[in-house]
């Protein structure tokens, strides 16, 4: 099965059927060229001094089972991050290294939002940059170079129906202790609130959904456009697959908050590299 997955996604773009009401259903990966140059997973960082630990980002793993989001000023004008409101514990570690306490968090399925904002507690240990994890890519920010980084330059406004369609991606640690897949998995924006499609889940009412994978560990991370760079919302959730195993489905769903909708929420505002 993994053979099988590492080609799926080696392979390139995949056209799936089509899905009830003809709408063309897609899972998108990223161009082979890039996952070439680096063809096998990379090792979990052991402290927090090494590279693919700090800064924090999007993308990168809290030791409670859930994905680190985007890096965000909080109403005060301190550095934080963000993670899924659900996976609040109180204090956060990434690697059993202390990142600090939840400044604010939310759970509201009738808002639609899922969301924790985490407060950085030692700026001297933790950085906070505006990006997420992204295999394969370079960034380069106020003349620091950080490897394996997608920068965020900006946001969408409301959500509104011209976001339909629009290709989305996310990368966070379900995926990678799931599947092992170290690289983002993308779709397409399919609702921009869940009861006015065909997902019809109404425990989550009022979040996006992008036909898109999202495994137990996910929630929390960043959902962003590749090509624009800007940051969409936070992973919420995900159909689970019959016997609760995560492969991928024909059509896969993620559910996420909508950003404006954090900020709003938490009195937060996402940072974003020049």
């Amino acid at each position: 099965m993994q053979a099988e997955i590492a080609a799926a996604a080696l392979s390139g773009p995949k056209a799936l059927p089509e899905a009830a009401g003809g709408k063309a259903a897609r899972l998108e990966f990223f161009d082979t060229e890039e996952l070439a140059r680096r063809p096998t997973p990379m090792a979990l960082c052991q402290q927090a001094t090494s590279n693919d630990c700090i800064p924090l980002r999007g993308a990168i793993e809290t030791n409670y089972e859930c994905t680190l989001g985007f890096a965000i000023t909080l109403a005060d004008g301190s550095p934080g991050i963000l993670s899924a409101g659900h996976c609040n514990r109180g204090v956060w570690h990434h690697n059993d290294v202390r990142i600090s306490f939840t400044a604010a968090s939310i759970v509201n399925q009738g808002l639609g939002v899922d969301a924790a904002a985490i407060r950085i507690e030692d700026n001297a240990l933790w950085k906070v940059k505006p990006m997420v994890r992204r295999w394969g890519k370079t960034a380069v920010i106020n003349g620091e170079t950080y490897t394996d980084s997608l920068p965020i330059t900006r946001q969408i406004n409301t959500p509104g129906d011209s976001l339909i369609g629009a290709l989305v991606c996310h990368g966070g640690l379900g995926m990678e202790r799931h599947l092992n897949w170290i690289w983002p998995t993308c779709g397409r924006v399919t609702e921009i609130f869940v009861h006015d499609g065909d997902w019809k889940d109404n425990a989550r009412n009022l979040y996006g959904a992008a036909e898109m994978l999202a495994c137990k560990g996910d929630s929390g991370d960043a959902v962003y456009s590749r090509d624009t760079q800007r940051a969409y919302g936070i992973v919420q959730g995900g159909q689970v697959p019959i016997g609760g195993v995560c492969t991928p489905p024909t059509n896969p769903v993620t559910y996420f908050s909508w950003i404006n909708k954090v900020e709003d929420s938490l009195d937060v505002e996402v940072m974003f590299a020049p």
